[in-house]
């Protein structure tokens, strides 16, 4: 044990020697070397050889007195050194586990952060996408409104190129023809700001009439054939075929043109064109209508006046029975051409 304090203190090579002798039961020292009794150690108790040791140097000493030291150590220090070193052995598996469990504790932070990090942007890139989504939807809804405000202008250009054309006439796609231009002539009217939307308005209105004056020619074209049929029949008129001459040919005609004529009538409200072209063609049918009709009522209000000249009785009710007749027959000829909306328009 006092070995082991010596090792502990940093002692120069003569005071290493002073402590040797002081440690000695004798002082003589001899040059060839230092020699110690045993026999005192195994008085005082200590389990020694009788033999003398010499000792040369202070290493020699203290190995000397740590084999003593050695021999006299209980029968438990062994343990208890080999539990020290266990000890000291698991102490440092502590101690490096500690600073494992610093670097993953460091780690996770870092990786935390990074989390943070990455949430974060993600969160961003997720409100960015909404945001470029939200643009996208708006642009979309842009492209497709500025492709239905140049459909009106194209829209327009066909129609200018149809209606242009010398074959063009009425035919099944005519309604549509007239819808695509109201609905343009709305649009441009509602859009008058447009850097075009005055030319187009008037090439619009162009079509409308070109179309308009097509309905009411054709109009007047059946209606004069209808007519001329009516005075090359008349002179052969008797009373079997009195109907026919002064009906039958215009109820023909009035069949072939209702459907050109509910096209005006359906859009009256859209454009007044509609209207003056309707009542064109009314007025144009009545007028034609009495140049017939009234000589026919004539004549026959002349006969009756000679027949029943002396019975004023007889007379009214035939002449007036006459004219229901010739009303009543009218009105029907009438509905063939025009709904029957259109009867308090007649003068």
């Amino acid at each position: 044990m006092f070995s082991n304090l010596l090792s502990n203190v940093n002692l120069t090579t003569d005071e290493s020697e002073l402590v040797f002798q002081l440690n000695c039961d004798t002082n003589k020292y001899e040059k060839s070397g230092m020699t110690h009794n045993t026999n005192k150690l195994e008085k005082d108790g200590l389990n020694a050889s009788s033999q003398l040791v010499h000792l040369k140097l202070t290493p020699d000493f203290y190995s000397w007195l740590a084999t003593i030291e050695q021999e006299q150590e209980p029968a438990n220090i062994s343990n208890i050194k080999a539990q020290m070193k266990e000890l000291k052995s698991s102490f440092a598996a502590l101690t490096n586990c500690e600073t494992k469990l610093s670097c993953i504790l460091e780690s996770l932070e870092l990786f935390n952060q990074k989390h943070l990090s990455v949430a974060e942007n993600t969160n961003s890139l997720y409100q960015a996408c909404n945001h470029i989504s939200d643009s996208q939807q708006e642009l979309i809804a842009n492209v497709v409104q500025i492709e239905n405000n140049l459909n009106y202008f194209s829209t327009i250009d066909s129609i200018e190129n149809t209606v242009s054309n010398p074959k063009f006439g009425f035919s099944s796609s005519f309604g549509t023809i007239l819808t695509d231009i109201d609905s343009a002539i709305k649009f441009f009217v509602e859009n008058s700001t447009f850097k075009d939307s005055a030319y187009y308005l008037k090439k619009a209105r162009s079509c409308l009439s070109k179309c308009l004056s097509l309905i009411k020619s054709q109009f007047c074209e059946q209606v004069n054939s209808a007519f001329r049929d009516y005075e090359l029949d008349s002179q052969t008129i008797t009373s079997s075929n009195t109907f026919m001459i002064l009906f039958g040919k215009f109820h023909l005609t009035g069949t072939k043109l209702r459907p050109s004529i509910k096209l005006l009538e359906e859009r009256t409200q859209n454009d007044p064109s509609y209207d003056s072209t309707l009542q064109e063609c009314i007025e144009f049918l009545v007028s034609n209508r009495e140049k017939i009709l009234l000589p026919v009522v004539k004549s026959s209000s002349s006969q009756l006046i000679i027949k029943h000249e002396k019975k004023n009785c007889v007379l009214l009710r035939t002449v007036a029975s006459l004219l229901s007749r010739f009303c009543d027959t009218e009105t029907k000829l009438f509905l063939h051409f025009f709904s029957p909306s259109k009867l308090s328009s007649i003068e």
